[in-house]
């Protein structure tokens, strides 16, 4: 049995799992599956993955149009590997079966098993809904759910998988870069809710291994503290530390943890989870960058003489290809430049050096691409070579431009990004050596796939090719030289080489790809990075089937004469239009590499078969391609269970045909049917194209405002960068001639400059600390030992505030000894911003042990007088006072003069008390008791005024023990007394308001989460207070004014606002909508941090009504009056004319427009002579 659990952790451990187990114990296991707009794709390549009998019960809820039939069941049964169904009421649900959800239904749990029922089609939500599904089954008992979501718009998913995340389920998420659609798997990663993120063809292992893990007994609950902050690397820095060996990982936060103070792995782990910069700290810290010009001398010399070997085979101007993996800051790249261009010269040969430097660390590489290096990193390099290849600088010595311009130094992660290919030699020293042996093995894969033959691999002394050695010969075992052994077949590896842009092919519409490729660039692209070692012909495609480029003699395209059409099926063997289109639709729909069966070529004389293969081509800056190629085999050649192919014969070839068609009508029938899921859902697709476009636009149009800035910043830093140098050159002349320790960070408080004084103070290399976190390496531990939180740092505070200060810190070296500094810290301001700051100091450890030992004597002698903010009264055994500090003659109203002498307790005791507190004063000189510490009473001072004052007491006594006294410490507590009471009453108030307020009051968390509320409130919503209190803000509040209460809450916590006041609606637990008007405060303690919200909430819902029926009343009049058969005018008391009816602009010929006024409509109706003259027009209508 102990066997047995080692075994199993161990697995885990090696980073094929990430959690620890419980005890064994049988449950139900439920996957549930969730996808939007892109999901059928997805799905699709899903099912044909699931693994069988594997007890799970699946689900899917794929949106859908309300209201439409489903086929989905049926497209994904003709994939799938276990049976498709699709969901109907009343149906009983097995494992091993995949459901399918129609629009109309929704599961639910009833008696403890799931049920499918009606949906409310009339919700404002995407139906079938994940969320619910994920929801609904994770309140089933003794069950686990696993949810997955896929392709899709919106956030549909992400509050379910919090369910399940709550329940003890496991989640997983389709990369976002692969989605068609990736707002819903990225929602969900946001949210920090998703346990794995993974490709779609690798979700299917994963249930797998999960359906292992169950059947062995074993329950997933926890994630290993290791495991999760390699995943955190993994995910924020692209770093995959599963492939390296964990010892060495465990020595880098072993590292970290002892600088921290963190006793355990979990300590660190949660710590890491909750700081960003500890994860840009230990990824800097992982990054292992030991390197040095010629690091090896003697395997150098080695290789030179192989190298040669290689260099006197090659024509002269042909291009020699070298790879640096894992350069670091340069020194190797520039060593292997400096040897093949040494050797070129000795063999008399013009080469075209070409060099790719790669890392994954951007500080170092950016370091690597200037080339300054100090006089100690050329220790190994000969004196001829520093003069031919280094011009002298002021920081030391810089790499001439001739050999930096023959070095690429660019990002590339060797183990996940595709390898350069067509290299003659590739150097990866020392890095192996961090690797797990199946990771080696895949990596020699790699080199072998990339070098040519006869190519040399060049390794680090503690590093071989064992685990390999099929793949290579070896030349020298000693300084570790491989040439590339020769292999029939292609070497096959993990990497993905052609499919690098996992996005779908774009939708159809695109402009013909004639009008946008470039020639040079496709050829370029096929010779350089991809497809050097395809022997026949190939065609590059667009959407349109037009072709767009064509390498090689390909025998099934006949060009017709006269106006030429570039459509493959205008040119292409008519034999193979069928095979053609539906291997092209094929790749379409999957993204991935397609083949057709062997055809017969009836025309070829030679009974040839051929087949198509196809996949997706993409060349940067250039729209979605298709790359086609064929390949041919002679009849002779063609083997079927191992025999030759016999004759064809009549019957054969009938039946060849019949299977044929029956293989159309299942492609075409297929087609159609995806055709019609397609049209299902175009509406919801369609919408998030538009959204996406609208964004595209606008991103387009700030990439071009930002590219015209670019260009411009650019001109004028290439203008100043000579003088820039200079002056770097200049400031490191005073920095390295100042007594001081000088140190520069940037925003991030990484080391950008460091003087040696500095360094040797803090017992560190200058280029050690370059780019380490300034904190963490030398001020990371308080003088007590705890943890120096970097939000307290008074040095970081600078790069925030942009202060200037003096101070006194406890600065930590290498070794782990701490000394005493005193401090200048001063920003760096430029155009207004802050760019990082500047550090001066100097060791005062001796100054700072003098004023130690001073200020001891000091408080010694001080000690029992002056004790801040309390009063000492000595007394002797007769209560005589025989010394008093300066806060008890402050109390008692005297000077300490005055005071001595005085008998307690006839001057300073009341008299209603002074028998009481006396005899106890008797008893603890009699020693009847001992000291008494907080005993409470009143003394009046000098003015008679009282004060009540708690008292410590204790004995005093003279050298030989004797009892001459007490010693009473006492604190003024009358005031606190005094607003304790004042608080009981102010609280009790509030608690009465609160209670019988005939109006919603509410306490709410930062969160949204309620804390309390009043009877009234609960009344309002229709809940019990326990009922809401499990609730938050978000939950009842109405969906369209969620991010309106959401702005003004953060307004007010960023003290942007005092309060705000406005009407909202709420959700009553019935369902229906409250109009509520709503009044909110902050309410923050004395440091003015904030505490919660105090919320103000009265029902207007009744008058939301009345104003809606006033308005509907007011139509009405409105409506009466203007289609009354009699003139009629409505006017306000100021003679404002409001409305006239059609009837008064027949008769009187005026339009509204022409009348403001009764006056202005009277004085005109009276001068054009209307025959209104003999009335008095406006008491007319005052009268009426």
């Amino acid at each position: 049995m102990l066997y047995y659990i080692d075994t199993i952790i161990g697995f885990f451990l090696r980073g094929e799992g990430c959690f620890v187990f419980m005890k064994k114990r049988a449950f139900e296991v439920y996957v549930a599956i969730g996808s939007s707009a892109g999901g059928f794709e997805a799905l699709s390549e899903l099912v044909a993955l699931l693994p069988k009998k594997t007890g799970f019960f699946y689900f899917l809820a794929q949106h859908h149009a309300r209201g439409e039939k489903t086929i989905l069941a049926d497209l994904l049964g003709r994939k799938s590997t276990i049976e498709v169904v699709l969901v109907q009421e009343g149906m009983i649900f097995k494992p091993d079966i995949l459901y399918v959800l129609p629009p109309e239904l929704k599961i639910t749990i009833k008696n403890s098993r799931p049920k499918a029922v009606l949906e409310d089609l009339n919700l404002h939500m995407p139906i079938p809904n994940a969320d619910f599904l994920f929801s609904e089954l994770c309140t089933l008992k003794n069950s686990k759910v696993i949810a997955i979501v896929l392709s899709g718009s919106g956030t549909d998913g992400t509050k379910g998988m919090k369910a399940v995340k709550e329940s003890d389920g496991i989640t997983i998420a389709e990369f976002p870069q692969e989605a068609m659609f990736e707002s819903m798997p990225k929602s969900a990663i946001n949210a920090k809710l998703v346990d794995y993120v993974l490709s779609v063809k690798d979700i299917g292992a994963r249930l797998a291994k999960l359906s292992s893990a169950f059947i062995d007994g074993t329950y997933i609950t926890q994630e290993i503290p290791f495991d999760s902050i390699v995943k955190i690397l993994h995910k924020e820095k692209q770093l995959d530390l599963f492939k390296y060996k964990e010892e060495t990982i465990n020595r880098r936060i072993e590292k970290r943890m002892k600088i921290l103070n963190f006793v355990t792995i979990e300590e660190y782990a949660h710590y890491f989870k909750a700081n960003d910069k500890e994860v840009d700290i230990l990824n800097q810290e992982v990054l292992i960058g030991v390197t040095e010009f010629f690091r090896g001398t003697e395997s150098f010399e080695a290789l030179k003489n192989y190298m040669k070997k290689q260099l006197s085979s090659k024509a002269e101007y042909s291009e020699y290809r070298l790879w640096s993996v894992a350069c670091s800051s340069g020194e190797e790249a520039y060593s292997l430049a400096i040897l093949a261009n040494e050797v070129s010269k000795e063999l008399g040969k013009k080469l075209h050096i070409k060099i790719f430097a790669t890392d994954i660390d951007d500080m170092a590489l950016e370091k690597a691409r200037i080339g300054d290096y100090k006089e100690s990193s050329l220790k190994y390099v000969e004196k001829e070579l520093i003069e031919k290849y280094f011009t002298k600088s002021e920081y030391g010595y810089r790499v001439v431009k001739a050999l930096r311009d023959q070095i690429i130094f660019a990002h590339h992660n060797f183990l996940n990004n595709p390898p350069f290919i067509n290299m003659d030699l590739i150097s990866c020293r020392n890095v192996l050596i961090y690797l797990k042996s199946s990771t080696q093995s895949d990596v020699f894969s790699i080199f072998h796939y990339s070098l040519k033959n006869d190519g040399l691999l060049f390794l680090g002394s503690s590093e071989s090719t064992l685990s390999s050695i099929d793949l290579f010969v070896t030349l020298d075992g000693k300084y570790r030289i491989y040439e590339k052994k020769a292999q029939e077949r292609q070497t096959k590896f993990q990497i993905q080489i052609v499919n690098q842009y996992p996005k779908k092919l774009l939708s159809s519409g695109e402009e013909s790809m004639q009008k946008l490729i470039n020639p040079i660039e496709i050829e370029k692209h096929l010779h350089d990075d991809l497809f050097d070692y395809f022997s026949s012909g190939c065609l590059i495609i667009d959407r349109d089937y037009n072709i767009v480029y064509k390498k090689g003699n390909i025998s099934y395209l006949n060009f017709s004469d006269g106006i030429l059409s570039l459509n493959i099926f205008n040119n292409l063997d008519k034999i193979l239009h069928y095979h053609m289109r539906i291997v092209i639709n094929r790749v379409l729909v999957s993204n991935m590499k397609e083949e057709s069966k062997f055809i017969q070529m009836e025309s070829s004389q030679d009974e040839k078969f051929v087949k198509i293969i196809a996949q997706p081509f993409y060349v940067p800056s250039q729209k979605s391609m298709i790359l086609i190629s064929f390949k041919e085999i002679e009849l002779e050649e063609f083997l079927l269970n191992g025999a030759i192919l016999p004759s064809l014969s009549e019957n054969t070839i009938i039946s060849t045909l019949s299977s044929q068609v029956l293989e159309a009508r299942n492609e075409i029938q297929n087609i159609s049917d995806e055709l019609l899921f397609s049209k299902q859902n175009m509406s919801m697709i369609n919408a998030e194209l538009q959204d996406s476009n609208e964004k595209l636009q606008s991103t387009v149009e700030e990439l071009e405002t930002s590219s015209e800035e670019l260009q411009s910043s650019n001109e004028e830093l290439l203008a100043s960068l000579s003088s820039n140098r200079e002056l770097q050159n200049k400031l490191s002349l005073i920095l390295e001639s100042s007594m001081d320790g000088i140190l520069g960070l940037d925003t991030h408080s990484r080391h950008i400059f460091v003087n040696d004084k500095a360094a040797k103070m803090l017992g560190y290399s200058p280029e050690y600390l370059i780019g380490k976190s300034s904190h963490s390496t030398w001020h990371h531990t308080k003088q007590d030992g705890s943890y120096y939180p970097e939000d307290e740092c008074p040095i970081v505070r600078t790069l925030l505030s942009g202060e200037s200060a003096r101070g006194e810190e406890l600065f930590w070296r290498k070794d782990g000894s701490s000394f005493a500094v005193e401090f200048v810290r001063s920003p760096i301001v430029e155009d207004g911003k802050i760019t990082g700051a500047v550090i001066s100091f100097h060791d005062i450890s001796e100054k700072k042990a003098l004023e130690a030992q001073v200020k001891n004597e000091h408080e010694q002698m001080l000690l029992y007088l002056e004790v801040s903010g309390l009063i000492i009264v000595i007394l002797d055994k007769n209560a005589n006072i025989v010394s008093v500090n300066r806060a008890g003659c402050e109390l008692l109203g005297l000077g300490r003069d005055e005071i001595v002498g005085l008998n307690w307790f006839d001057n300073f005791i009341d008299k209603q008390i002074s028998s009481q507190v006396k005899q106890v004063f008797n008893d603890m000189i009699n020693e009847k008791i001992g000291s008494i510490s907080h005993y409470i009473n009143k003394i009046v001072d000098a003015n008679k005024t009282e004060h009540l004052v708690s008292w410590n007491n204790a004995m005093y006594r003279d050298e030989n023990g004797n009892i001459i006294g007490i010693i009473a410490i006492g604190n003024d507590v009358t005031q606190e007394d005094s607003l304790t009471e004042e608080l009981k009453i102010s609280n009790l108030r509030y608690e009465q308001t609160f209670k019988t307020a005939q109006i919603g009051i509410a306490h709410v968390g930062l969160d949204g989460s309620w804390l309390d509320a009043n009877d009234y409130l609960c009344k309002m919503l229709g809940y019990t207070k326990d009922e809401l209190l499990k609730l938050t803000l978000q939950d009842i509040t109405y969906a369209d004014d969620v991010s309106t209460d959401l702005f003004y809450l953060e307004r007010l916590l960023e003290n942007k606002l005092n309060s705000f006041h406005g009407e909202k609606r709420y959700i009553h637990k019935n369902g229906d909508m409250i109009w509520i008007s709503l009044s909110v405060v902050l309410l923050r303690d004395s440091s003015n941090k904030p505490l919660y919200f105090i919320s103000i909430i009265q029902d207007i819902s009744q008058l939301k009504l009345l104003m809606l029926e006033l308005e509907s009343k007011k139509n009405e009049l409105e409506n009466v009056i203007r289609f009354a058969p009699n003139p009629i005018m409505l006017y306000n008391d100021n003679g404002e004319i409001l409305l006239i009816n059609e009837a008064f602009e027949e008769i009187t010929g005026y339009m509204p427009k022409e009348m403001a006024t009764i006056d202005a409509w009277s004085e005109k109706a009276l001068r054009a002579g209307d025959g209104l003259d003999l009335l008095n027009v406006e008491d007319l209508f005052k009268n009426n």
